[in-house]
Order: structure tokens, then sequence, then C-alpha cells
């Protein structure tokens, strides 16, 4: 207990709970703790008194401090209590003359607000009195404009008795009488076209607020009438034709009246003329192209963007247009085919016909462009007739010397095909495809048949003539006579020139391959040459081989050593060179190895014997080759019996073999320096 006492005594153990440890204590030493309390007191004491004897400068210095600030807080507190005082004073003062000032404020705020009234009435009566005696739409409806704006800011002014007659009842009838006036010398100038008063009109409108309203009924007004003029076009298809007319002179006039209100008033009557369009104009109605002929060159003139509707509305007319003048093509063609007798009239009548269409659909642009494309229908659709009518089988195409009913037919067919090429080429490319198809049939028959004929040389005696050349000869001129029924289409593709050229290099090959030859099978060759040539100058045109044909003839009458000297790199489609036209008499270069092979004995081979294949193969397939190819072919010809020959170790070539080398050797190496 008596340890806890200075403890407790300083405050670091709780009072309460010592008083309690004291009282439910057993046992008590009450002379311990009284001593033990004079202990702790003396000692506070002697703490005491230490300390004050060390602070008491510093306290005695401090209490003349506090006493000095208390002084100041003194008259501080003075001060501030005389300022609360003052400021209360001052506060209940500008209160009282806040509230004075505030009820003459107001008092003078409700006189000229009241001032504002009586020169609101003043103004208006004045207007209102104007209003009777001025003319002029814009001056009055700056006045209505001005007299209205007064009476929505001042509409206690309604309630004065002086003035409220000339309010409700005299102004609402002038701002209407001007209103109606606007109107009917806006629809008036309109009509005249006089933009002065039409844009004054216009002012006045937007001054009384009524522009979109009068303007819209205006627009509304002349769409009803055009309705009607449309139904009634309907119903009168005798004078439709007139009526479209004054019709589209109407639409003309408004939309110029209309230029004079704006794009969005060419844009709403638009609308409004395409929803007539959509609901009056039927697309299969007889006179929608003339409708379209008429109305399309109106609304062209205008942007795109104001008119769109009206150009959405004649698509489906233009649909139709497209559709019908189609259908009447094919039906002109149909008809046009049907009549195999009169044939020479078919281009005539599909002509004119297309172009009958293409002229109704002058006037616009779009419309003629799809309009081609039918056109391009139209002949695609000619030329699958042509090709249904053709009879293309074995019998048809062969050439005899009359025509069959069948072949003028189809001769026929070619040079409608040939004409309406000529007349439409921008739209023809199938009927040339079919034309020329046929051509190449019948033109494949005929060299088919001179292959044949020619073929027979080899398995015939020569003579003079020859059988074979008499064959070949009548036949070419059952040639000329059927071509010559279809000149026009072979002219214009040089099939005569590429036909002569074909017998004459085919001849050449075929002479050249007789086997075994001399001097005197070489004469009739040349006589047979001369007889063919002189059959294939009735086809009337030139050619560098055809007239190459007589200088070759002549040349199988010369001797070896002169033909070798004669031979030039030549080709049938070649001009003549600088080196053949030195040379009265010349040959081409392969038909003089050929010819030295032929006149060989059999240990140099034929070329086709060569290379397996039979006479008529070999011939088909070398005229198909090109100067300098046919050269090296038969170069590798002679290096293959020369190989031959060495491997065999023969003693000796065939006498023609330096020949043949000479005249190979110097054809290649003038197709080197002068490419052909």
């Amino acid at each position: 207990m008596e340890v806890d006492l200075e403890d407790c005594i300083w405050g670091r153990v709780d009072w309460q709970d010592y008083v309690k440890k004291i009282i439910t204590a057993s046992t008590l030493n009450e002379a311990g703790l009284l001593e033990r309390i004079e202990v702790v007191k003396s000692n506070v004491g002697r703490q005491i008194r230490k300390a004050v004897e060390q602070h008491h400068p510093r306290l005695v210095e401090q209490a003349s401090a506090l006493h000095g600030l208390d002084i100041v807080q003194g008259a501080i507190s003075r001060e501030m209590s005389h300022l609360f005082t003052t400021s209360e004073e001052l506060s209940n003062r500008y209160d009282t003359t806040y509230r004075e000032l505030y009820k003459e404020t107001y008092s003078l705020e409700q006189l000229y607000v009241l001032k504002r009234i009586l020169y609101a009435a003043y103004r208006c009566e004045q207007l209102i009195r104007r209003l009777c005696t001025v003319n002029e739409i814009v001056k009055q409806s700056e006045m209505i404009s001005e007299m209205e704006s007064i009476i929505a800011e001042f509409p206690q002014i309604k309630e004065i008795s002086w003035l409220k007659e000339s309010i409700v009842v005299t102004a609402p009838k002038l701002v209407s009488e001007a209103r109606q006036r606007t109107v009917k010398q806006l629809k008036s100038s309109l009509e005249s076209l006089n933009t002065p008063l039409v844009t004054s009109c216009v002012r006045a409108l937007h001054n009384l607020s009524r522009y979109e309203i009068e303007v819209k009924a205006l627009l509304d007004e002349y769409i009803r009438e055009l309705d009607a003029d449309f139904l009634q076009l309907t119903t009168s298809l005798d004078s439709a034709g007139k009526q479209l007319l004054l019709i589209s002179s109407k639409v003309q006039g408004y939309l110029e009246q209309l230029v004079l209100l704006g794009d969005e008033s060419v844009s709403y009557f638009s609308k409004g003329f395409a929803q007539i369009v959509s609901n009056r104009i039927p697309t299969n109605l007889q006179y929608s192209c003339r409708f379209l002929q008429l109305f399309t060159p109106i609304f062209s003139q205008f942007s795109s963007n104001d008119v769109e509707k009206v150009f959405e509305a004649f698509r489906p007319l233009k649909t139709a247009i497209l559709s019908q003048s189609l259908n009447r093509m094919f039906i002109t063609i149909n008809s046009a085919f049907e009549d195999s007798s009169m044939r020479n009239s078919i281009v005539e009548k599909v002509s004119n016909a297309l172009r009958k269409e293409l002229c109704s659909v002058e006037w616009d642009v779009d419309l003629k462009r799809e309009m081609e494309e039918n056109l391009s229908k139209a002949i695609e659709f000619s030329s699958q007739k042509i090709e249904e009518l053709l009879k293309l089988d074995e019998e048809s195409l062969l050439i005899g010397e009359r025509i069959s009913n069948v072949q003028n037919s189809n001769y026929s067919l070619m040079n409608v095909a040939y004409a309406l090429n000529k007349a439409w080429p921008k739209y023809s490319g199938s009927l040339m495809h079919v034309a020329r198809q046929a051509r190449d049939a019948i033109v494949s028959v005929a060299k088919t048949s001179v292959s044949k004929i020619l073929q027979s040389m080899h398995s015939e005696p020569l003579g003079s003539p020859s059988p074979y050349a008499k064959e070949l000869c009548d036949y070419v001129g059952c040639i000329r006579i059927h071509l010559s029924a279809m000149l026009s289409l072979t002219t214009s593709d040089r099939t005569l020139e590429s036909l002569a050229d074909y017998i004459i290099d085919l001849f050449l090959i075929h002479a050249s391959l007789y086997r075994p030859t001399s001097k005197e099978e070489l004469l009739k060759l040349g006589d047979d040459l001369k007889l063919l040539h002189r059959a294939l100058k009735t086809f009337d045109v030139e050619t560098p081989l055809l007239t190459s044909s007589p200088s070759y003839a002549d040349a199988l009458s010369l001797s070896w050593e002169e033909l070798v000297s004669a031979a030039v790199p030549t080709t049938s489609d070649d001009h003549p060179t600088a080196l053949t036209a030195s040379l009265k008499v010349t040959l081409p270069a392969w038909t003089v190895v050929q010819l030295l092979i032929s006149y060989s004995d059999s240990s140099l081979l034929s070329p086709y014997d060569t290379i397996g294949s039979s006479l008529q193969q070999y011939a088909e397939w070398f005229h198909r080759l090109s100067l300098s190819e046919r050269l090296k072919f038969l170069s590798s010809v002679i290096e293959s019996y020369s190989s031959s020959v060495v491997s065999q170790n023969c003693a000796e070539y065939v006498p023609t073999y330096p020949l043949i080398i000479g005249v190979l050797k110097r054809s290649l190496d003038y197709l080197t320096e002068v490419p052909a």
C-alpha cells in the first residue's frame, strides 16, 4: 500500500482503484501510510520551492507581460464595442434607405411599363390608321409585322377600351386583306414572270410569316390542276397528243415561275409531279414515249437533286419503252426471216426497224444508251436466227457446178449477216462470227477437195493437160461460182486471195514431191500450173504468189543448174525482194530442194517418207509451215540422209546432193541476213 501511495498521489494509479484496494485490505498500516504521505509531501514541497527559485524571474516577467496584454485587450474590446454599435446604426439606416429606394424604383418601373404600353397602344393605333391608306405590299407587311410583334409583346393593349375594337376587329381584317392581296400579286407576278414584283411578294410574305404556307398552298394548287389534266388525259386517248403538248407547256410555265421562288419550290413541285406520274401514267400507255420525250428535256434543265423524284418516276416508263421496243424489234426480225423468198429485203427491213427504234429515243442520252444495248440484243437475236437457218451439213457444203436451193439460202443468209454487220458495226460482233464460221466451213470443204484432187496427181499419168489439172480447174470454176454468191463477205476477209494462195502453194508442194520425175514431167507440171493460173485469174484477185505462178511454171522448164540458180527464198505472203525482182525466172528455194530430192534415186527418201507420214497429210502440214520452218525441216531431212550414208558406209551421195546443200545453205544464209 505504501509503495502505491506515491503513484496514486502523482496520478500514475487511479484514485478510485487505490481507495477500493485500501478498503478491501485485510490489514492496513495507518502509521506507515501517514509517514509515507509526509515523506511525499516533504518531497513535493522541496521540489516546488526548487522550481520556484529556478523560474521566479521568468514568472515575474510573464506576469508583467500578461498585465500589459490585459490592458491592450481591454482597449481593443472597448473599440470593438464602439465599432459594433456604429455598424448597427449604419445597418439600420441602410435598411431604411433601401426600402424607400425599392418603393420608389418599383413605382418608376410601373410608370415605365405604363409608358411603353401607352406608346405601344399609340403606335398600334398609328399603324392601323396607316394600313388603311398604304397600298404598297412590302410596307404593309412591314407595318403588320411590327404591329403583330407589339401586340405579342404587350397583350395588355387589347384591354384598352379606346383601342380594343381596332386591335380585335380592324387589325385582323386588315391583315387578312393584306395577305390575300399579297398572294394574289404573287400569282399574277409569277404568271407574268415579273421578277422584281415576285421578290417584293416573297419579302412581304416573309414579313407576314406566311411564305412557306402560301407557297405550299400555291404549289399544291398547281399539282392538283396537273393531276386533273392527267386524269382527263387518260380518259380521252384520241386527243392525247394535243393535250400532252398543252400539259407540257403548262409544266414548263410552272417551273419557270418556281425558279423565281428558289430550289426548294422546284423540289416540292417535282415530288408532286412525280407522284402524279406514278399514279396517272401506266407503263403500258401508248403515248408513254411521247410523254417522256416532252417532259424529260423540261426537267433535265434543273439540278438532279431537285428533280430526282421525277426521274425515279420516269424509270418504270423508260423500262417499259425499252421492253416494248425490244419486243417490236424481235417481232420484226422474226417476220423478216420467215419469208425465205424475201431474203434480199431482210437487211433493209431489220435496219429500218432498228433505226426507227433508235431515233425514237434520240432526245434522251441515258435512254439512247440503253436502247443501244437493245440493238445489241436484237443483232444477237438476228445472228441466232441466221445460225438456226443455216444448214451446214455435208451435202449443203459440197461445191458443185450448180448452187442448190439450200446453198443459195445459206449464201443469202451469210450476205445478210455481212450487210447487217456493215450497217451496224458497233453492235454486230456475233453476226460476223456466225458468217465466218459458215464461210470457214465452206472454204474448208473446198480446201479438202483441192487437196484430194492434187493428191490424184501422183496416181494418174500426166498429160497436156493432165486429168487432175483439168478437174482442178473445173473445181476452181465451181468455187468461184459459189464464193461469188457471197462476194461481199469473201472480199471483206480476203477469202479469195487466201484460197488462191492455198491452191498455188499446195500445187507447188505436190508438184515438187512428184516422183519419179524428169524434165518431161516437169514441163507438163509447168503447163498444168499455167492452166491453173488462168483458172485462178477468174477470181479477179492479185496476190504475190498468184502473180508469180507463171514465173514458177517457166522455171520448171529450166535445167537443174539453172533451176538451182533461180531458187530464191520467198513465201506466198511476201512481196518480191530485191533479189527476186532482179531475176526473170524464179522458184521458191524449198520447191527446188524437194524437186531435187524427187529427181534423186530412192536412197534419198521423200520428206514425207522420212517422217513416216502420208503424202496428203504431209502436204497439209508442210503448207502450214513458214519459209524458215520449211527450209529448216528440209535441212534436217538432208542431215538425216547424210547421217544414214555415213552410218551405212556408202561410197557416195546421190548426184543432186551438192545442189541441194548449196540451195539450202544459200537460202538459210539469206534468211539470216535479211529476215523474211
